[in-house]
């Protein structure tokens, strides 16, 4: 049999008598690897106690047979992160033996062994199930800061080694949830956006935003092709595991050009020390890091303040529907965040992001409740980037007051300047205002943060749309589709390049693809092609603005989507109709009429431009 045997996230090797997990080594007693040696060479059959025995001792010699195999078994357990009630590696049969469940493959070559000692194993404490609920929440926090101190110094010594290339750019990839409990990957993705954010306060490194970096969770690529693919000198990988009462997080750097390994750290968590760890990590902070932090800036006051675990667990399920752009849904957990602690400006911040994108969505200005955890956000920490930018979009998409939105964007970005977020929304305000040179090179900067986001790309691409740079707005679309096939978007902006060239073939071609991949059925795909067959491109949009009527008939539509259409069939004065009267609704996306190049077809009206006058966009 080959030496060795992998399964899942681990590797045993045979010869050297070592389980690694994802090219750790795991510390195990030597009755532990020979157990799990004969369950792996005999996958999916029995192997029996009295089979153990005459491997263990074969001469005859049993000192607590069963004391011992239990205590081995326990310990292999623990490793694997198995549970004995709902095993997925080790299945126990009572009075019989033990089972190997997984599938295991064998692997031609051995991996290099990257060796790190974890901490022995430890009695664990008796604990009241309160206690252990609550502390247990505590912890996944806490051993976070634990991970960011040790990368950061690491990482940090490694630059200034004699020798070493210097580390600049960095990617976490998703840390690796090993508890076989899928209720627990909010907690594996949501300290995987800590250490991100941690990482990013040292200004000797750039660090990959969470939004590119989720897109290789689970994925089959190489580590040197994902830093080709994220633009990264090095990769940071490791996992979660919580076994009973305690959590191990490990983690290792790889330099990416060479696929070597450069560091590597592991920590163990008792809920019952959690106190003294978190002790430990702030003096190691504070001893080790304040040469790396960036000079001049202040750490949010959020991220001084201890957490209440109840609130941080519910601002960790937030976070997790918003990545997944369920708002009411992440709206629903930073809200409870916010109630189990009301001082926890960040959850504030992020409900009133989470609520303003639903009301986004309607095209109606911020809600009430938007507006007052973002006003409380700012009370509580003026310091945070994400108060910050919630305010700039109430001034200047809620209330058209374009500088004074412009400024909170601009400051968001300065108290953040490693977030993609906030570069972004600055980015977006430049455009809106048509500050063409200023908005490029913000864009360019929040993809040099987050290079292989769809969206990011596509904003991207919208923005060299409508500053008329159509080579550039096509090659990118080709880019944006590259990373995401099945981008509506990106296809629908290519159809504009292509209208406004003057390609009107070409445009309707791609508008109908942009449809489909949408979900119009058949049927309406079908009727879209036929109108275009004969009546071109306008034929094309007054089928659109058909469907649109008929579907309004169904559900409330904003004004300034009938606009869209009425402009692209040549009914100027409908246009305007629906721009009055998203006027008078005050729909944030009207912040838009003087940029999008959709609208340059009424630039000569008068009712267009007295709108302008209306809104006060600035020279």
């Amino acid at each position: 049999m080959a030496s060795v045997v992998k399964f899942g996230a681990f590797e045993l090797d045979l010869q050297a008598r070592e389980l690694r997990n994802r090219g750790i080594r795991m510390r195990l007693r030597d009755q532990s690897i020979e157990i799990l040696s004969m369950l792996v060479e005999r996958q999916g059959e029995v192997v029996t106690r009295e089979e153990i025995r005459e491997r263990l001792w074969p001469d005859g010699t049993i000192v607590e047979f069963e004391h011992s195999v239990n205590s081995a078994v326990n310990r292999l357990r623990e490793a694997l992160g198995d549970s004995p009630n709902n095993p997925h590696f080790i299945e126990t049969l009572p009075r019989r033996g033990y089972r190997f469940l997984s599938r295991a493959e064998i692997v031609a070559k051995p991996a290099p062994i990257h060796e790190r000692h974890l901490a022995p194993d430890v009695p664990q404490p008796e604990i009241t199930a309160t206690a252990r609920q609550s502390l247990r929440r505590v912890v996944v926090a806490t051993l976070v800061f634990a991970l960011i101190t040790a990368v950061g110094v690491a990482g940090w010594k490694l630059m200034h080694r004699a020798g070493a290339p210097p580390i600049r750019s960095i990617a976490v990839l998703p840390l690796v949830n090993l508890s076989h409990d899928d209720e627990q990957e909010y907690f594996a993705d949501g300290m995987t956006e800590e250490l991100i954010t941690e990482l990013a306060q040292i200004e000797a490194w750039k660090v990959i935003s969470r939004t590119s970096v989720m897109r290789y969770k689970g994925s089959k690529k190489s580590l040197p092709e994902i830093a080709r693919d994220l633009g990264v000198a090095a990769i940071i990988e490791g996992t979660v595991l919580r076994a009973g009462d305690r959590v191990r997080v490990t983690a290792q750097l790889i330099h990416a050009g060479t696929d070597t390994h450069l560091w590597s750290g592991s920590f163990n968590g008792e809920l019952r020390d959690v106190l003294t760890l978190q002790r430990t990590i702030a003096r190691a902070i504070a001893a080790e890091l304040r040469v790396s932090a960036t000079p001049g800036t202040r750490m949010p006051l959020s991220r001084q303040r201890p957490m209440v675990p109840e609130a941080y667990e519910e601002y960790l399920k937030g976070c997790y529907f918003l990545d997944r752009s369920a708002y009411s849904k992440a709206a629903l957990h930073f809200g409870q965040a916010t109630l189990k602690d009301p001082n926890f400006a960040l959850a504030h911040a992020l409900f009133a992001e989470a609520d303003g994108m639903q009301t986004f969505g309607k095209d109606l200005p911020f809600s009430a409740k938007a507006g007052k955890a973002m006003e409380t956000a700012l009370a509580l920490d003026d310091t945070l980037a994400e108060a910050h930018m919630n305010a700039g979009d109430d001034k200047f998409y809620g209330q058209w007051k374009w500088e004074e939105g412009a400024a909170e964007f601009r400051r968001a970005a300065e108290l953040d300047p490693a977030s993609v977020n906030t570069a972004a929304h600055y980015a977006t305000c430049l455009h809106v205002l048509g500050r063409w040179d200023a908005a490029l090179a913000e864009f360019k900067r929040a993809l040099d943060l987050d290079p292989v986001s769809p969206r990011l790309n596509v904003t991207f691409l919208a923005l060299l749309v409508d500053a008329h740079k159509y080579e550039q707005a096509l090659e990118q679309f080709r880019k944006a589709v590259e990373l995401d096939p099945n981008n509506r978007a990106a296809y629908a902006w290519a159809g504009l390049t292509y209208e406004l060239r003057g390609q009107e073939g070409e445009a309707t071609s791609v508008y109908i693809k942009a449809d489909a991949l949408a979900g119009e059925s058949a049927e309406q795909i079908q009727s879209l092609t036929r109108a275009a067959q004969t009546g071109g491109l306008r034929g094309y949009w007054r089928k659109r603005l058909e469907m649109l009527q008929d579907r309004a008939k169904r559900e409330p539509i904003p004004p300034y989507d009938f606009a869209s259409l009425h402009v692209r069939t040549g009914e100027n004065g409908r246009a305007m109709d629906m721009l009055e009267a998203a006027y008078r609704q005050h729909a944030p996306r009207l912040a838009w009429i003087r940029a999008r190049a959709v609208w340059q077809r009424l630039r000569s009206e008068p009712r267009y431009q007295f709108l302008l006058r209306r809104m006060h966009f600035p020279e």
